[in-house]
């Protein structure tokens, strides 16, 4: 799970200028949202039987910040954005952003995957189509 969650974070460096996600051109930063998805829809597929929870965190003054938990361990990786974090998370026993964005919403990832109206279905189709043949070429 930490492998192939690191090869996406390779793909999104490598392509954030291409992909079309709100902010991904700035990729990490800004970028959790859609990050967190597709992280979570691809490990989902590969692992059907893990809980992949979608966490949404606000901050006191109402910023957000999203991040996975996947059987009781952190995945965040965009937690670099974020200056007091020296690189991504994958697969750590506790989130250090958890006491900044402490008012948190948890949902099962591939009801946030339906729902999310961060890109539209089509668009979600291709770039997990383009996800899954860089994990398969990039082994």
């Amino acid at each position: 799970m930490i492998s192939t969650s690191q090869k996406v974070r390779k793909l999104f460096e490598l392509a954030q200028g291409n992909i079309d996600l709100p902010y991904f051109s700035g990729f990490p930063k800004n970028a959790c949202e859609g990050a967190s998805l597709f992280l979570g829809a691809t490990l989902k597929e590969k692992y059907p039987e893990s809980h992949i929870g979608y966490i949404k965190g606000y901050d006191e003054n109402g910023a957000i910040h999203f991040w996975l938990e996947i059987d009781a361990m952190v995945f965040d990786i965009t937690a670099d954005q974020f200056p007091e974090i020296e690189s991504p998370l994958f697969g750590v026993e506790h989130q250090p952003l958890a006491s900044i964005y402490s008012d948190i919403e948890k949902q099962e990832i591939s009801d946030a995957f339906k729902a999310s109206d961060v890109t539209n279905s089509v668009y979600k189709h291709s770039l997990m189509l383009e996800i899954r043949h860089y994990l398969r070429t990039n082994v």
